[in-house]
């Protein structure tokens, strides 16, 4: 039996883990036809058994190409448009994340020091989980906070939806 050294092992090893996480924003982000789009709405029934939880909408998107027309399919660095609304009102917090496949998961940051959170698959859906310190967006009037210690809105399971979900959080900033 010959061995392998075992710098080739562990390249074999660390490429076989990226090429997994990898498959997160290949399998739902690029190779999803149209826009993709990962969105949930909770009702007044789930809201009033959760008064901790402030999130009434969020939503996730992808477009292939950015604003300035680049492609947007890079694992090192992509966009993602992120929004929620709050059970408080019909406003829309929005934000781009730059984000990055890191391991098993997708990092993501929010562009004006909102904050972080991770993505992973979840079957045909996606696991969100902010970080600690919760998530804050900007809206038409005021500021969005979420997560962290002030609410229950740390984790989400979002499933995919139609693209019009996520193009109504923006509709209200065009």
């Amino acid at each position: 039996m010959r061995l392998l050294p075992i710098s080739v092992s562990l390249a074999a090893i660390f490429a076989a883990s990226a090429a997994s996480s990898a498959d997160v924003l290949t399998s739902h982000f690029i190779n999803v036809p149209g826009k993709p789009c990962y969105a949930r709405t909770y009702d007044a029934e789930h809201l009033r058994k959760n008064p901790r939880q402030m999130v009434r909408r969020i939503e996730v998107d992808f477009d292939r190409r950015n604003a300035d027309g680049k492609p947007n399919t890079s694992p090192q660095k992509f966009e993602l448009g992120f929004a929620f609304q709050l059970k408080k009102g019909t406003d829309w917090y929005t934000g781009n994340a730059i984000c990055a496949v890191k391991g098993d998961r997708i990092g993501c940051f929010l562009e004006g020091d909102g904050g972080e959170f991770t993505l992973r698959a979840s079957g045909k859906s996606l696991r969100l989980d902010a970080d600690k310190f919760g998530l804050h967006l900007e809206g038409a009037k005021d500021f969005g906070e979420i997560g962290g210690d002030i609410s229950d809105d740390n984790v989400f399971i979002l499933p995919a939806a139609p693209r019009a979900q996520c193009d109504a959080s923006t509709a209200d900033v065009r």
